[in-house]
């Protein structure tokens, strides 16, 4: 399919995958405000900001982390959608055929996934797979949009394929109208005209002006010059038929505004040189003759001016146009090679001034800034082919950019690992300087002692060893007052004595008491202790293995040496890519180049030949005005059109608005999509 109906599908197609997902049976009664797993949410977040890149980025790390839990297919449909957007067509079949594996899941979730991929296989040729796609729907859970999108892809592989009878079997039991309604209206007339059978192909250009335009639709222009476009055909199909009168009139109703009015007002010459009307044949060239003279319609209106004089008897006149006409011919030649060498020697990036959008590439409708010398070679790049080349050299500058970013990133994390390392370096000199292991071991040496203290006291049963300064200065006092008391006791009466004893006994009995709980609360002191000697010591075997090993920061700088080699081999496939497809680009640029010049060869011999006939036929005739001969550049019996057979040619039907109608290389417009989404 062609380019810029991929992209508008796409447009369709991200926006409807999502909608298809939060609305599956399984999730019905949700609110569409709660999400099961945050990653799910991150993913959401991105597409509702249409950071599509990022939004796929999100849905490629849950997967490596284990994927999303808790939302169904939600995300493989979302991430389905999104790489199809992309142009990321295996990626996408291959995330639909998954899908459909499972034959459990909801009808909703299948017609999904067998209608992408229909719409796949359509979008590269592939017209029996899409068929069959087509064939597996549930017409019973499908939507009313999806149904008749379904219904535009089935006749259009039938068109594809050549079988217009059964086409135009097709298109007449379609009796809702849609958009795509009148694009299949137009390929069908488009495929009869390619066919020959002009007069078959009228009344379905017919529909497709006569179908009622949608004011308040964000594609009205899109319609407008459908009805442009198809008129324009309507009128070369009744030229070939000798319709001149309505072909004249279909001419006549194409907006004079895009510049697919060229082609109109050139027709409308010929129609009317044909019943003779040479005068009001004169109008539309002369209107012609205001536009840029790039143009092909406008380069024959050169020609066919002058040979409406000699049809008018006027020799003078025709023989000063086809002389203007030369000298036309002659300076476009001029502009060409210069365009030429242009195109040779610059950047070509530079000459289609393509922006990086991460996030447009095929999801929005775009077409190229485009600077003088790629604007002369405009039909060549209004082709669908040529919009998917640079299509993918926008994607490929993005995938540039992101590598650069990532390059930028690594050298950064690279710059903070060093720093880190060094900061590490300075602080095990620190932890050297201060010797831990002697102060450790240390600490060791005086908690072994306090412990012997503590076994030898709790072996003794010694609780006046457990007795704090006070209570022991008391003690120390009652036993030299009872030690005095014994040495004088001739000299102290009974109660002095047995005081000094009660006061030993007392205290003694007090630490008694207390001994228990002293020790106990000594115990957990010690187990204390012990705990933070334990933590200082492993402490001090992560700073040494942190400085010794460093593994934080060594399978960092794995990674990081990983990612690069990864980044480096990227990096090359990338530029090998982008060389061979701006080769390919430029080569078409040239190519087209060529066959301008050689139109404009055979534009400028016929100039150059008409006034040789005319200066001879003047010499040989010096008192008649001389008339066109019948080896005239251009037979009045015929309008010159570049392909007899086909009503529109679409390699010369360029209009102002690229991505409302586009036609494929064949002649005949693609089915597009209106953007909205599914139901």
């Amino acid at each position: 399919m062609a380019a810029v109906t991929l992209k508008r599908l796409s447009q369709l197609l991200a926006g409807s995958c999502l909608l298809a997902a939060v609305a599956a049976p399984s999730y019905a009664g949700k609110p569409l405000t709660e999400v099961a797993d945050l990653r799910y949410g991150v993913t959401l977040y991105h597409y509702y900001q249409k950071d599509y890149f990022q939004a796929l980025t999100e849905l490629y790390r849950a997967d490596v982390a284990g994927g999303i839990q808790g939302h169904g297919d939600n995300p493989a449909i979302i991430e389905g959608g999104i790489s199809l957007a992309f142009g990321m067509k295996n990626s996408a079949t291959e995330i639909f055929t998954q899908l459909l594996a499972d034959e459990s899941r909801p009808p909703k979730v299948r017609n999904t996934a067998w209608f992408y991929l229909a719409k796949l296989a359509y979008t590269r040729g592939q017209w029996d797979d899409a068929e069959a796609a087509l064939a597996k729907l549930d017409r019973e859970h499908i939507s009313r949009l999806m149904a008749q999108e379904a219904e535009t892809i089935s006749a259009s592989i039938l068109i594809r394929r050549g079988q217009l009878q059964e086409a135009q079997a097709a298109i007449s039991q379609i009796k809702a109208p849609s958009v795509w309604l009148n694009f299949l209206n137009y390929n069908m007339a488009s495929a009869l005209g390619r066919d020959g059978q002009f007069e078959v192909a009228i009344p379905y250009y017919e529909a497709v002006w006569q179908a009622p335009i949608k004011e308040d639709s964000d594609d009205l222009e899109l319609q407008l010059v459908l009805r442009d476009r198809a008129r324009t055909a309507a009128g070369y199909s009744e030229l070939a038929l000798g319709s001149f009168p309505d072909a004249s009139i279909d001419f006549s109703r194409v907006r004079l505004t895009p510049v697919l009015a060229n082609q109109a007002l050139l027709g409308n010459g010929w129609a009317a040189l044909n019943r003779q009307l040479y005068s009001t044949a004169l109008a539309p060239w002369q209107e012609l003759l205001r536009r840029n003279f790039m143009y092909p319609e406008v380069q024959e209106a050169h020609l066919a001016i002058p040979f409406a004089y000699e049809k008018m008897g006027a020799a003078g006149e025709a023989l000063l146009a086809y002389a203007n006409a030369e000298s036309a011919y002659e300076q476009e030649l001029d502009r060409i090679a210069r365009a030429r060498q242009e195109l040779q020697r610059s950047d070509l990036l530079q000459l289609l001034a393509v922006e990086i959008d991460r996030n447009s590439s095929w999801l929005a409708d775009q077409q190229p800034d485009l600077d003088q010398v790629i604007n002369y070679l405009h039909t060549l790049v209004a082709q669908n082919q040529f919009q998917a080349r640079v299509q993918e050299l926008r994607d490929l500058q993005s995938l540039q950019q992101n590598i650069d970013q990532w390059q930028v990133k690594l050298t950064d994390y690279r710059d903070l690992s060093a720093a880190r390392a060094s900061n590490r370096a300075a602080q095990a000199e620190t932890v050297a300087a201060l010797d831990y292991p002697t102060i450790v071991a240390r600490l060791v040496a005086q908690r072994d002692q306090l412990q012997a203290k503590i076994s030898r006291i709790e072996a003794e049963h010694d609780y006046l060893a457990l007795a704090d300064e006070q209570q022991s200065d008391l003690v120390k006092r009652a036993n030299s007052a009872y030690d005095k008391s014994q040495r004088l006791a001739e000299q102290l009466s009974r109660e002095q004595i047995a005081k000094a004893r009660l006061l030993r006994g007392i205290l003694y009995w007090q630490e008694a008491q207390s001994y228990h709980d002293k020790r106990w609360q000594l115990q957990q002191a010690m187990a204390a202790a012990n705990a933070q000697l334990d933590a200082v010591k492993e402490s001090y075997q992560r700073v040494q293995l942190a400085v010794d090993q460093a593994p934080d920061l060594i399978p960092m700088n794995e990674r990081m040496a990983a990612a690069q080699v990864r980044l480096d081999t990227n990096q090359q496939r990338l530029s090998a890519t982008m060389d061979l497809v701006t080769a390919e680009l430029q080569q078409q640029l040239l190519a087209e180049l060529e066959l301008q010049r050689k139109r404009v060869l055979f534009f400028l011999s016929e100039a150059r030949l008409s006034i040789a006939r005319l200066y001879d036929h003047s010499n040989r005739n010096a008192n008649s005005v001389p008339v066109a001969s019948d080896s005239a550049a251009i037979d009045s019996d015929s309008a010159p059109i570049d392909n007899d057979s086909t009503p529109i040619d679409s390699d010369s039907a360029a209009t102002d608005n690229n991505n409302a109608v586009d036609a494929d290389d064949s002649g005949a417009a693609e089915p597009a999509t209106t953007g909205e989404e599914f139901q």
